[in-house]
C-alpha cells in the first residue's frame, strides 16, 4: 500500500480507538468509491490489529443495475476476504424514494447487528457540508444544522462515520483505477442533494475554496449549541414534567416562549418520536397559552399532544376503527385487542371474585348511562362521574373495555370492580390489567414487552405501538 492509503487507514484507526470497543465492525458497502475506500482501509487495519469486520450491502431493487452491484460487492469482498451479507428491501407503494430508501436501508442494517457492534458509513466532509446546506434551506435550527454526528447510538450498538472530516477527493484517491459502482441516479438533479452536489456546490467551492471546512465547522458549532439547549431543556423538564408523557402547563407558562419550545422539542426527542416542524411546535405553544381542555389537539406522524387538567399529554395514534365490541374473554388467558390488551392475575389484595373464573366475560365499550359501584362507595355512580373524579382524560374513556358478566357491568378496565362482583383483600381474587397501545407512558415498560410477546403467540390481532 502507498503512503496516502496508510494515512487514511491510520486516521480511521485513530477514530475507532476513540469510540467504544466493538465486537464487530459492519461496513455499509454500496460498492461505490467512498465505501470501497472505507472497506479497504478497514482491511488494512485488520492486518495489524485484532478486529472483526464484515460488510453489508442493501439492495433496494430500484435500479435495473442493482443485481450487477450485488455481484460487484461479492467480488470485492471475496478478493479482500471480508464476509458479506446482502439484504434486500422493497420500496413498492412507498412515497418519497430518498426518505424511504434511507429508512429501509438503516432498518435492514440494524436487524443484523449484535450487542456492541458498530456500523460504519463512508460519509465524507463534503457529505457533511451538503447536509448543513440542505438543513439551512429547510430552515432548521441547531439540531438540524449540527448535521451528522460522528458517532451515535444505533440499534444494539453504534453508528460511526470515521471519514466525516476527510475530503472526498482524498478518500477517492485510493480507488483510482479500481472498478467501482457508479449509480446513474446520483446524476439526477430532481433529488435535492444531487442538485446541490452537482449544480450548486461546485460554484460555491469555486468562489469560496474553503467552503467545506467552513460548513463542517458550522456543524460542530451547532452541535455544541444543541448540547447546551439539551442541558437547559433537561433542567426545565425536571420542573415541568410529571412523567415521561406529561408536562405541567403552569410550570411551562413560567418560562418564556423559546424555553417552552425547547422543552417541548426535548420532550418529544426523549420519547424517541419524529421531530415536529416549527409550525407544529407553535400550535402546541398555542395549546399551552389557551390551557383549555376543549381547544383541540396537535397531531403529527400518528402521534398527538392533548390538553387536559392543566397538563399536556403525549398520546399515541387513536385509531377510531380499532375498538372492537361484543367479544368474549376467559380470565386465565391474555386477550389481545386491536387497541390494547387485557390480562388477569391471581391475587388476595382485592379484585374480581375468584369464583368468576369460569364465567363468560363480554367485552363492551361505553354507550352512555352505564353505572358502577366501586368497593369504596356506598352507592353506584355513572361512569361519566367516576371518570371525572379520577381525572381520566376524555380520549381514553371510550377505549377502556367494560367487562360484563351475566349482562351486568362487573369491571371497568383496570380502574374499578363493581359490586356485587368484588372480592375484598384477604380473599382469592383476580386483578384486571388493561393497557392501551396508544398510552405512551407504558410503551417502554417490561410489562408491555412481556405481553407483546404473549400476544404474538396467540391467535389475536395486535397493533404494534412502536412507530419505527
Amino acid at each position: 500500500m502507498g503512503q496516502p492509503f496508510l494515512m487514511l487507514s491510520e486516521t480511521i484507526f485513530y477514530r475507532l480507538m476513540q469510540w467504544p470497543k466493538a465486537g464487530r465492525y459492519w461496513i455499509a458497502f454500496s460498492g461505490g468509491a467512498d465505501s470501497q475506500s472505507l472497506l479497504s482501509a478497514l482491511v488494512e487495519i485488520r492486518r495489524s490489529h485484532n478486529i472483526e469486520i464484515s460488510a453489508v450491502h442493501v439492495d433496494h431493487q430500484i435500479s435495473s443495475l442493482s443485481k450487477d452491484w450485488v455481484k460487484h460487492c461479492r467480488w470485492v469482498c471475496q478478493r479482500l476476504r471480508v464476509p458479506l451479507m446482502v439484504k434486500e428491501v422493497s420500496l413498492e407503494s412507498l412515497g418519497d424514494v430518498e426518505e424511504k430508501a434511507r429508512f429501509l436501508r438503516y432498518r435492514a442494517i440494524e436487524s443484523i447487528m449484535s450487542e456492541g457492534d458498530i456500523v460504519l458509513t463512508a460519509h465524507t466532509a463534503e457529505d457533511q457540508a451538503e447536509t448543513v446546506l440542505l438543513q439551512m434551506l429547510r430552515g432548521s435550527g441547531p439540531a438540524g444544522l449540527a448535521a451528522m454526528p460522528e458517532l451515535k447510538r444505533f440499534g444494539l450498538g453504534w453508528h460511526g462515520r470515521p471519514m466525516l472530516d476527510i475530503a472526498r477527493k482524498h478518500v477517492r484517491e485510493y480507488v483510482q483505477g479500481s472498478n467501482v459502482v457508479s449509480d446513474p441516479s446520483n446524476e439526477d438533479v430532481a433529488y435535492d442533494r444531487n442538485f446541490l452536489r452537482n449544480n450548486v456546490y461546485p460554484m460555491l467551492r469555486d468562489r469560496w475554496p474553503g467552503v467545506t471546512k467552513t460548513l463542517t465547522r458550522v456543524a460542530k458549532l451547532q452541535a455544541e449549541n444543541r448540547r447546551l439547549l439539551y442541558y437547559l431543556a433537561s433542567v426545565d423538564l425536571e420542573v415541568c414534567g410529571t412523567d415521561r408523557n406529561t408536562l405541567r402547563i403552569k410550570e411551562l407558562l413560567a418560562l418564556d416562549q423559546p424555553r417552552r419550545l425547547n422543552v417541548i422539542r426535548h420532550w418529544i426527542e426523549k420519547n424517541k418520536l419524529r421531530a415536529m416542524t416549527r409550525a407544529q411546535l407553535i400550535s402546541v405553544h398555542d395549546l399551552i397559552i389557551a390551557d383549555d381542555d376543549s381547544k383541540g389537539v396537535v397531531t403529527w406522524n400518528h402521534e398527538s399532544i392533548r390538553c387536559y387538567d392543566g397538563h399536556l399529554h403525549l398520546v399515541g395514534h387513536l385509531d377510531p376503527t380499532g375498538v372492537e365490541s361484543g367479544r368474549q374473554w376467559k380470565l386465565e388467558y391474555p386477550a389481545g385487542l386491536a387497541h390494547g390488551y387485557l390480562r388477569a392475575f391471581r391475587t388476595v389484595a382485592g379484585g374480581l371474585a375468584a369464583d368468576l373464573e369460569s364465567a363468560e366475560i363480554a367485552i363492551r365499550y361505553r354507550l352512555g348511562g352505564e353505572r358502577c359501584q366501586p368497593s369504596y362507595r356506598g352507592h353506584s355512580q355513572t361512569l361519566k362521574k367516576l371518570f371525572q373524579e379520577a381525572k381520566v382524560p376524555p380520549w381514553w374513556r371510550s377505549r377502556i373495555p367494560l367487562l360484563y358478566i351475566r349482562g351486568e357491568l362487573a369491571a371497568v378496565g383496570s380502574l374499578w370492580v363493581c359490586a356485587p362482583f368484588y372480592a375484598p383483600p384477604g380473599q382469592p381474587a383476580w386483578q384486571i390489567s388493561w393497557t392501551d397501545v396508544a398510552d405512551k407512558s407504558l410503551q417502554s415498560s417490561e410489562n408491555l414487552n412481556l405481553c407483546q410477546k404473549e400476544l404474538v403467540c396467540s391467535d389475536e390481532d395486535f397493533v404494534d405501538p412502536k412507530d419505527d
